[in-house]
C-alpha cells in the first residue's frame, strides 16, 4: 500500500509535461493516452473566415503512418457533411471541396482515431470554424 501511494503523486504530476489540444487552433500538437505525439495542418480556410458556399479545404498530416486518420465538415445541429471533390496536392496536402448551405456556421475537424480497434477515443489535431456567405 505505501508503493501505491508513493507513485501516485508521480503519477499525477505527469500530466505537467505534455502539450493539450487547443481546438481553436489552427495547428497543435496533442499528445494522447496512446502515447503517440501527430500533428495536422489546416492551410485553408483560415479560422472564422466567411467562405462562399462551394470552397475548397486543404490540410496536411505531418506525419506519415498515422493511424485511423479522419477529417470532419459539421454544421451546429450535428449535420456532417460529405466533399464534392479532393484531390491529393504535390506537396503533400490534400483539397476537399465542399458545397454547404449558405448563411451557415459550420466546423471541420482532423484527426485520427486512438486505439480505433477498440472503440478508440478521437484526437483532433486541428479545427477551423467557418461562415458562408
Amino acid at each position: 500500500m505505501h508503493r501505491l501511494a508513493l507513485l501516485l503523486p508521480v503519477l499525477a504530476g505527469c500530466e505537467l509535461f505534455f502539450e493539450e489540444t487547443d481546438p481553436d487552433d489552427g495547428e497543435t500538437s496533442p499528445t494522447s493516452d496512446c502515447g503517440e505525439v501527430y500533428t495536422g495542418t489546416i492551410f485553408e480556410p483560415a479560422d472564422g473566415a466567411t467562405v462562399p458556399t462551394t470552397f475548397d479545404v486543404r490540410v496536411r498530416w505531418n506525419q506519415p503512418d498515422i493511424p485511423d486518420r479522419f477529417t470532419g465538415m459539421s454544421d451546429d445541429f450535428g449535420n456532417y457533411f460529405i466533399p464534392k471533390d479532393w484531390e491529393i496536392l504535390g506537396d503533400g496536402s490534400t483539397r476537399d471541396r465542399y458545397e454547404l448551405p449558405a448563411g451557415g456556421h459550420f466546423n471541420f475537424d482532423m484527426g485520427w482515431y486512438c486505439d480505433a480497434a477498440n472503440g478508440g477515443t478521437e484526437v483532433v489535431l486541428a479545427h477551423v470554424r467557418v461562415h458562408t456567405q
